[in-house]
């Protein structure tokens, strides 16, 4: 049963076929629809171009101009309501031209029945809702790939511009390097190599910045092994010393032990780099910092 009215434009120059139609409509069950008769083609594209109906049903013969060529110039101009063009008998070629003109659907006057245009006319608004569900999933599609490609080109010179001072700063902490390699200060030759080391982690992370492919893929996926703790313990105690002027940083014992987890971001994947045992290990040893100058790891 049809909860809601259909408004149904009749484009038709033969008042007999209307009064016809309207007996049709009248006597279907279960159905509400409005019939709305314009017996002049250009009246009719007038009404149509109103937008205050539900589906247009015209005949293919409308005097001087026929239900094709009418159908063409609706749809040039943008119409976007399913159309059911009525043929007679013999007009055989009539319905496939109808449908490459933009029709929905044709249906023939001749023993015209209810049912056969109930179904024609629930067909074609039914089309038409599918028609325009495709379109709108395009045009959705086409407005995430342009957004993508913008996003895409954003990354890419993001990366471009963060490259840049970070190869100034590599070559810099490279001359500091050979600079006291020839003084032998040990101390400082070791914070430049960490710098260098630090430098080249950071490339890595920008080079998977970039990898969108991988991200989008998901792709970027968590690594695990095993790794010797109190080796990690050894390379953060090194890391956070030289950085830190008012604490000492002791190690007291070793586990001996070898852990399972994520060890460190050897595999350039930006959600290692993100969650790693150094990474948590190191947020403990931060906030122990702000205690008493004396840890004991």
């Amino acid at each position: 049963m049809e909860l809601q009215p259909t408004t149904i434009l009749l484009i038709e120059d033969d008042e007999e076929d209307y009064i016809l139609l309207r007996k049709v409509f009248t006597k279907m069950r279960n159905a509400h629809y409005k019939l709305v008769w314009e017996s002049d083609p250009i009246s009719g594209m007038a009404r149509m171009m109103g937008d205050q109906h539900d589906l247009c049903l015209l005949d293919y013969r409308l005097g001087a101009l026929n239900g094709i060529e009418l159908i063409r110039k609706a749809r040039s101009q943008g119409y976007g309501k399913p159309i059911v063009l009525l043929t007679g008998a013999s007009e055989s070629e009539i319905d496939i031209q109808a449908l490459q003109a933009g029709a929905d659907d044709y249906i023939s006057k001749e023993g015209l029945q209810e049912d056969l245009l109930r179904r024609s006319i629930r067909y074609a608004i039914e089309r038409k809702k599918a028609e325009h569900e495709r379109e709108k999933l395009l045009a959705d599609q086409l407005a995430t790939q342009k957004l993508e490609k913008k996003r895409n080109e954003f990354i890419s010179m993001v990366v471009h511009e963060l490259r840049t001072p970070l190869t100034s700063l590599k070559a810099h902490a490279q001359i500091l390097r050979k600079r006291f390699q020839l003084s032998g200060d040990e101390q400082v030759l070791r914070t430049t190599t960490r710098m260098n080391t630090q430098i080249d982690k950071l490339a890595e992370l920008i080079s998977d910045f970039q990898d969108v492919t991988r991200i989008e893929g998901g792709k970027l996926q968590f690594r695990e092994s095993y790794f010797d703790f109190d080796e990690l313990v050894s390379e953060l105690i090194e890391e956070i010393q030289p950085v830190t002027e008012k604490h000492t940083i002791l190690r007291d014992g070793e586990s001996h032990k070898t852990i399972w987890g994520i060890a460190g971001a050897s595999d350039r994947s930006l959600p290692t780099c993100s969650r790693t045992p150094s990474n948590t290990l190191l947020t403990a040893i931060v906030s122990w910092l702000k205690r008493p100058p004396i840890v004991n790891l």
